[in-house]
């Protein structure tokens, strides 16, 4: 996750934590590590889909407003 982050984009790049730890701490150290967003296993495709959806659109509504 680091190499990423400390590149000159690299914070701007979407990602989504996927892990088996499904508690609040859990998701909170995902998105304190750099994630947008938590999700814990089993996954759900469609849940991954629309979150993955979310995330690009909320970053293309970003580089028009930047």
């Amino acid at each position: 996750m680091l190499p990423i982050r400390i590149l000159p984009k690299g914070g701007q790049i979407p990602a989504i934590g996927v892990t088996a730890y499904a508690g609040e701490l859990n998701r909170h150290n995902a998105i304190s590590a750099g994630f947008q967003r938590h999700i814990s296993k089993p996954v759900d495709p469609e849940t991954v889909v629309a979150i993955a959806s979310e995330l690009i659109t909320k970053q293309n509504c970003s580089n028009f407003t930047t």
